[in-house]
């Protein structure tokens, strides 16, 4: 099985996409606005939950998020790439 850059390098992964970009096979592309937006949000829950220790909750999303965007992968769904 072949493992995605986010999968391998979650920390730079999720760094750039704070940054408003995302890795897509061999290429980083920029996000759409609402990316972003869901980016910000994620960003603010993992402080929260980090902030308040709520280690098991974090914990319980992360593989949570994991597996809904497997599942999306495995639908491949069509991506909405306008560069």
């Amino acid at each position: 099985m072949v493992s995605s850059f986010s999968d391998t390098n979650p920390g730079l992964a999720n760094s750039l996409k704070r940054d408003g970009f995302i890795v897509v096979g061999q290429t980083i592309r920029k996000l759409l606005p609402e990316e972003i937006q869901e980016a910000k949000i994620e960003s603010e829950l993992m402080k929260s939950l980090d902030s308040f220790a709520f280690d098991q909750s974090r914990d319980t999303y992360s593989r949570e998020r994991k597996i809904i965007h497997k599942a999306i992968g495995l639908l491949q769904i069509p991506s909405l790439d306008h560069s």
